[in-house]
């Protein structure tokens, strides 16, 4: 028999043992209420009120109240912390059920947005004879001489270009302001009649050269002539 079962079996032992004392109590409670008074007792006065005394037949006894048993207190076998049995096998509780707990307000979800693209740079085709090889090609043979004594008359924001013709139909005249690395500004297929006139140069100090081409053809530049600023006009050479 198990430990369980030697509990239960005390219990209910105990349980039937009390009920059996009741009754053994109740029983002798009728017997003592059905027994006699003395005479003496009675016949002394005392039996006024004393339902047992034979003089008053008509006193109607009045049974004490019977005690009512006691529930027995139901033993609990989770509640007996020293029973070896249990500490093995611990009574069964009941499974927490999880509080579910409010989230916080739900974050917007954000839609990835397309992702602008460069916009492609223009490509530049070559003019180029070697990469396009329909492109016109200048058939004129460039010049091989440099035109004679040329000069600058200057006046003000006017510059007089002059020279002496020795090759080709047309020329091309390259300035510049003094201090540029490169040329800045030409005056291109002029006649090639030995004189130009170049205005709007302001007080600008300017560097001039010349170049002879027979049409499209090139050709060599004269050295540089630096002329200045000036309020008549004045003449500046080759240096």
């Amino acid at each position: 028999m198990s430990k369980r079962e030697k509990i239960i079996v005390i219990a209910i032992l105990g349980l039937v043992g009390f009920i059996a004392m009741l009754n053994i109590i109740n029983n002798n409670a009728h017997a003592n209420f059905h027994t006699p008074f003395p005479s003496a007792v009675c016949g002394q006065g005392l039996h006024i009120g004393n339902p047992h005394c034979s003089p008053h037949p008509s006193a109607t006894a009045t049974a004490s109240p019977t005690p009512s048993a006691s529930p027995s207190p139901t033993i609990n076998p989770c509640d007996v912390e020293e029973l070896e049995y249990w500490n093995e096998n611990p009574c069964p509780t009941g499974t927490p059920q999880p509080t579910a707990t409010p989230s916080g307000t739900p974050e917007p979800t954000l839609e990835p947005s397309a992702t602008p693209s460069a916009t492609p740079a223009p490509q530049v085709e070559s003019s180029s004879s070697s990469s396009n090889p329909d492109a016109p090609a200048c058939g004129n043979s460039p010049t091989n001489l440099l035109p004679i004594n040329p000069h600058v008359w200057r006046n003000g924001d006017t510059a007089r270009v002059e020279w002496q013709p020795t090759e080709g139909d047309n020329v091309n005249i390259y300035y510049k302001q003094v201090s540029s690395p490169v040329w800045q500004y030409s005056l291109s297929n002029q006649p090639n009649n030995g004189h130009a006139e170049i205005h709007g140069l302001g007080t600008l100090d300017i560097t001039f050269a010349i170049q002879q081409t027979w049409g499209c053809g090139g050709g060599p530049l004269t050295d540089a002539i630096v002329d200045g600023a000036t309020s008549g006009w004045v003449w500046f050479g080759v240096k």
